[in-house]
């Protein structure tokens, strides 16, 4: 994850080099299993406190993977998998108009048939949307999802500071903070993963000129243009 890589300018370098990051991140691979349980406060926001875990340490700042496939790809500024690095030249979309980390709610990693947390847990849509231009129609799929506990999968939110994933260490703006987080069916890479708090409504935000702006009511539309580096889009400061 970026956590990981930004360790050594924490006071973290030990940590750094007690890590292999020439073998898989996998939770499978028992080589880094010290590290997993490594808790980082810097990492953690004083308003959420975890659940007690002696296998994974938490977090509650993922980064910007921009917006799901359903809209465009790799558009944010962190990415699964092997993507070439981004630098200031590939944000073309001004980098105090740009996010590159929030904050999310971190899950109680257990499931729970008998209630459910709308912001918390992570729902299944109830189609599988991967199709161009379908991003509003998955968003949709969401929020009706959210409303069955049967549709609860998962509440591992933020369960895991090391792994570059989605829902442990990445988030992307294909709605807006504190709304529903999906699977696309099963499908984690192209669900709809939300930034969250606990702020009376408003969510803490990195851009990525350095700057730290409390965001509170926004369009989807602003909060979307806002996840892209590169998008294009034209927004005001005063529209979030």
């Amino acid at each position: 994850s970026y956590l990981a890589m930004i360790l050594p300018n924490l006071d973290q370098v030990a940590l750094y080099n007690a890590t292999n990051f020439q073998i898989s991140t996998s939770y499978a691979q028992p080589h880094n299993w010290t590290s997993y349980a490594v808790v980082i406060e810097t990492f953690l926001c004083p308003s959420d406190r975890p659940p007690n875990s002696s296998s994974f340490a938490f977090t509650n700042y993922p980064g910007n993977s921009g917006v799901p496939l359903q809209r465009m790809i790799n558009n944010g500024l962190f990415h699964q998998g092997d993507v070439p690095a981004i630098g200031f030249a590939d944000i073309s979309d001004g980098s105090s108009q740009t996010v590159m980390v929030t904050e999310t709610l971190t899950g109680s990693s257990e499931s729970s048939s008998q209630k459910k947390d709308l912001v918390r847990d992570v729902f299944k849509t109830s189609k599988l949307w991967l199709q161009p231009g379908r991003l509003r129609e998955l968003v949709e799929d969401c929020h009706q999802s959210s409303d069955s506990i049967a549709q609860a999968q998962r509440s591992s939110r933020g369960q895991n500071w090391f792994e570059g994933s989605l829902g442990y260490t990445l988030y992307n703006h294909a709605d807006c903070p504190n709304s529903p987080s999906c699977l696309n069916q099963g499908l984690v890479e192209t669900g709809v993963w939300t930034a969250s708090s606990l702020h009376q409504g408003s969510t803490n935000t990195l851009f990525v000129d350095g700057h730290v702006q409390s965001v509170s009511t926004i369009s989807p539309k602003v909060w979307l243009a806002l996840g892209t580096r590169a998008g294009g889009e034209l927004i005001s400061s005063d529209s979030y």
